[in-house]
């Protein structure tokens, strides 16, 4: 049950490190949210911004992009630890 640990893990790592690094380039330039971004969220807020695209991707088919990316950061690390566990039994 250990595995499912890290798979929650991982995902909330990477939602966090997307929502950090949005909230620090809405610092420097918000505009590329405002901008260069179609408008999903209807604020201006850097902080609001950040955190909205910090997990939502508006290009991304499942929609949110730091969950999916986790996702498939993990899928790998997942199935190697399946596959040794199945041969150790």
């Amino acid at each position: 049950m250990q595995w499912i640990g890290i798979i929650v893990l991982s995902i909330a790592f990477c939602v966090v490190s997307g929502v950090v690094h949005n909230q620090i380039t809405a610092r420097i330039c918000v505009e590329y949210f405002t901008i260069g971004h179609p408008p999903v969220f209807p604020t201006q807020d850097p902080t609001m911004l950040g955190i909205g695209w910090g997990v939502w991707d508006y290009d991304d088919s499942f929609g949110i992009a730091t969950y999916t990316t986790g996702t498939r950061a993990v899928l790998p690390v997942w199935d190697n630890g399946i596959l040794k566990a199945l041969k150790l039994n």
